[in-house]
């Protein structure tokens, strides 16, 4: 994978884990478990630059409110109040609330906790059953955004909790995903240098999150470096995430990217993430694109998007199409 670390090094800044927090705050490492002691100082910090025009005393007033953004922002500002001992009890008090309004508040619920008491968090999504698996995303994605590498170790000691409940791989390497891209913003050498020591799939998806940060910032530098990953998969699943960036950026510049790119599982990625991304009013453009595909399944289901599209505009000429296809 020559030349990438290099490309991603960049400077570093923010705490590296929770036990090296130079800010001030009563945070420390527990054994494996982040924890925060009481501080007024948190509360105020996590809450500033929000509106703090309604203040509450419980998730249920403030699922009281007439107006759902404000029944949002109180809520959110309540949670971020609580110190590390409180969100037990506040999950025993999602009970009072109407089963339309639970599924919200424990969102935000488990996303506050996620960045005082990670492991504590993750312990109560596993008796929760289906539900559980979804709160434990919102659980890894506040604590990966805080503390990432923390996080990241949580991966590598504890990678069966990354299933439970039954979640699904995708599930799995989205979480995977959002750790290095938020490890990235970081400490990019160092996310890095984590994706790399994984394996398979693991390494797959973290390389994609690292991709599709510096995508954001140079699409056409990030490809370049992609472009020299050694495994095929690694390499189509980061050219796609890039792809994914750059069309939104600049659609014209990663057809070009795309149209260059030989027969293959590189080619196939980046085409799908270029058509399922590409907003244009030109369909036609997508449907050459699309009938390049090797794989038949996206193949054929992009076809069949593109020529809605250009029925849309033209319905003869996309019937024409097909029937000039089905007669091949």
């Amino acid at each position: 994978m020559v030349g990438v670390v290099g490309f991603i090094a960049g400077q570093k800044f923010g705490p590296k884990s929770a036990a090296e927090n130079p800010s001030g705050t009563k945070r420390a490492l527990v054994g494996s478990r982040a924890v925060s002691l009481p501080s007024s100082d948190r509360s105020r910090k996590r809450t500033e630059g929000r509106s703090t025009s309604v203040r509450i005393k419980s998730a249920k007033e403030a699922m009281g409110l007439r107006i759902r953004s404000h029944r949002f922002r109180a809520l959110e500002d309540y949670y971020a109040g609580l110190g590390a001992s409180q969100f037990e009890e506040e999950l025993e008090k999602l009970r009072e609330l109407h089963e339309s309004d639970r599924l919200m508040a424990a969102r935000l619920l488990f996303t506050n906790w996620g960045e005082i008491d990670p492991t504590a968090a993750i312990a109560h999504t596993k008796t929760m059953g289906f539900e559980g698996t979804f709160l434990f995303e919102n659980v890894m994605r506040s604590w990966a955004a805080k503390y990432p590498q923390d996080a990241a170790a949580y991966y590598r000691a504890n990678a069966k909790d990354y299933r439970i409940g039954g979640m699904n791989a995708n599930r799995t390497s989205k979480i995977l995903e959002i750790t290095a891209e938020e490890w990235a913003r970081q400490d990019n050498t160092a996310a890095m240098a984590w994706a790399q020591s994984l394996e398979g799939d693991d390494q797959r998806n973290a390389m994609c999150g690292i991709f599709s940060h510096a995508a954001k910032k140079d699409p056409a530098a990030a490809a370049d470096l992609a472009m020299k990953i050694d495994s095929e998969t690694t390499r189509a699943a980061s050219i796609g995430e890039i792809v994914a960036s750059w069309v939104v950026q600049n659609e014209e510049e990663a057809y070009v990217f795309v149209e260059k790119q030989p027969e293959g599982k590189v080619r196939d990625s980046a085409v799908i993430s270029y058509i399922m991304k590409n907003q244009s009013e030109d369909p036609q453009k997508n449907l050459k694109l699309a009938e390049t595909i090797g794989n038949e399944f996206w193949r054929e289901r992009l076809i069949e998007e593109a020529v809605a599209k250009w029925a849309k505009k033209d319905k003869q000429a996309a019937m024409q199409y097909v029937e000039d296809r089905g007669s091949q």
